[in-house]
């Protein structure tokens, strides 16, 4: 539990509640401190990989509790723009609705199929990550009604929200596949209950 990566991961989780703090410092001071805090605690979540990988420091703490880090990070901040109407309520709905979703098929699937995260999956939490820290960052470069960093921070959380649901397809169908053996499974044992009473 006490390694180098796995540190790193939760430092990744302790860092929430000093954004959410830092968030409400008076402008522009607190925008650059969140976006600063934000950014280190992103740039974590490669580093544990990282040194989990290059120290042969993987662990089953590490493999489960590195994307709740993520997704705690993620909700955070987004809660926290969409709450300062930067960003908008369709977009945040649909990350966060998928990332439970896919939450919980890991969950029910944990004890028998292990889903690795796809490359895809691992671009889609960078360019969250990316998209978050321009939102955090944007009203510190302009206050202009087209301010562009901010058009530009919504317009690849939009591409992100997208790509959260593709990459959510495949947990969709181990999901199905796995039901639908339970489901084959429960009906031959029930059949053959009946073939033996018979």
């Amino acid at each position: 539990m006490t390694t180098i990566p796995n540190i790193l991961t939760f430092s990744r989780v302790l860092s929430i509640p000093v954004i959410v703090g830092t968030f409400y410092i008076p402008f522009p001071l607190g925008i650059w401190i969140t976006f600063g805090v934000f950014c280190a605690a992103a740039l974590t979540d490669f580093l544990d990989g990282w040194l989990a990988r290059h120290l042969d420091q993987i662990t089953r703490f590490g493999q489960i509790f590195d994307p709740i880090a993520d997704k705690l990070l993620v909700a955070t901040t987004l809660i926290l723009l969409l709450a300062d109407s930067r960003i908008s309520e369709v977009a945040v709905v649909t990350i966060l609705t998928r990332e439970i979703f896919v939450a919980g098929i890991r969950e029910s699937l944990a004890k028998n199929i292990s889903i690795p995260v796809s490359k895809l999956s691992k671009w889609k939490t960078a360019g969250q990550l990316i998209a978050i820290a321009i939102l955090l960052l944007a009203p510190a470069v302009s206050n202009e009604e087209n301010n562009p960093l901010q058009l530009t921070g919504e317009s690849l959380l939009w591409v992100v929200a997208i790509i959260t649901w593709i990459t959510a397809l495949p947990y969709m169908k181990t999901a199905h596949q796995n039901l639908s053996k339970k489901l084959k499974n429960n009906h031959q044992i029930i059949v053959n209950g009946k073939d033996i009473n018979d």
